[in-house]
């Protein structure tokens, strides 16, 4: 038993041991530290001043600039309202400009339908299909690009006439070559 005791002391003393040599390292560290806390300790301090000097200079620079500030984004709110109130201006003239120019177009539509209503008729009357063509050019873009062409380029007048075609027609063209013919007789006699 008694081995066991001194087993028993060993390792107690072992234990301790460790203890001591871990409590000295913590106790030089400790005291590399207190010999750098006064550096330490005035790098501090003049942080703090720093710190507090610009804190300072924040203060002063907001002041100067803080009416100025102020007064520019009143004024960018002021233009921003103003905007927005010709956005609106322009958009409601826009679509009183889109109404009317619907009105316009109307008649216009209208009348296009009428006339190709005419047209057709006077085709079916001939005797002809009428074949749906592409939509017309605008008739100034017709005109601009019939001035530009050369005269070259200009399409001749062939001598080639056509003939009545429908009753109407050569009613119409007798009426018209009646006089001619009468003075033509009467020349010649």
């Amino acid at each position: 038993m008694m081995l066991y005791l001194n087993l028993l002391t060993v390792t107690l003393l072992a234990v301790v041991g460790g203890l001591l040599l871990a409590v000295n390292q913590q106790v030089r560290v400790w005291r590399k530290a207190m010999a750098q806390s006064p550096l330490l300790a005035e790098n501090l301090a003049t942080q703090l001043l720093a710190a507090r000097q610009g804190l300072d200079d924040l203060r002063k620079g907001v002041t100067q600039q803080g009416p100025e500030l102020t007064r520019m984004l009143s004024e960018g709110q002021k233009l921003r309202t103003e905007l927005q109130y010709l956005l609106e201006k322009a958009e409601a003239s826009a679509a009183r400009l889109d109404l009317k120019l619907d009105k316009a177009a109307t008649p216009a539509l209208k009348a296009t339908k009428a006339q190709g209503a005419l047209i057709e008729q006077v085709a079916g009357a001939n005797g002809h299909s009428i074949m749906p063509s592409a939509p017309s050019a605008d008739p100034l873009e017709e005109l601009l690009a019939g001035l530009q062409t050369p005269p070259s380029l200009m399409p001749q007048a062939t001598g080639h006439r056509r003939g009545p075609v429908t009753q109407a027609e050569l009613t119409l063209q007798q009426k018209i070559s009646a006089p001619q013919s009468q003075a033509r007789v009467s020349k010649n006699a």
